[in-house]
């Protein structure tokens, strides 16, 4: 099982994105959200895979979800959290440097791709920069 996994966390969000691939319906773009440690972070991280997958898992019935491969360079890359074309935004402590804003991020993905269904926590208020 993938760390990413989300099948049996998520069942009806991955049906519902799963079908969407499925039917060649992808949106241009998607906002995971909702309380930290419930999933939308490997939810994301498994619709990204799928949709980049060289090779996604398929069934012949249309209600099935489909699912990526694991395997080929894609999906690898993508559970590694290095596919260059993911970008990934979270939300950090403040900062007075721009430097201090890459550290933060590289924190959290680093503990996200530890543990996906980690509640992350802070003392402080937290903030996408721009």
């Amino acid at each position: 099982m993938s760390p990413f996994d989300v099948t049996e966390a998520q069942p009806n969000a991955w049906s519902i994105l799963s079908r969407s691939f499925k039917s060649g319906r992808i949106s241009s773009t998607y906002l995971f959200t909702g309380e930290e440690g419930l999933g939308h972070w490997p939810l994301a991280i498994e619709f990204a895979a799928l949709l980049n997958c060289l090779e996604p898992k398929e069934t012949g019935d249309a209600a099935a979800p489909a699912a990526p491969c694991r395997r080929c360079r894609h999906c690898r890359t993508i559970y590694d959290l290095n596919f260059e074309g993911l970008q990934i935004v979270v939300p950090v402590p403040p900062h007075k440097k721009p430097e201090e804003a890459v550290e933060l991020t590289l924190e959290v993905i680093a503990e996200k791709k530890e543990e996906p269904f980690k509640r992350l926590t802070s003392a402080a208020n937290t903030g996408i920069p721009i």
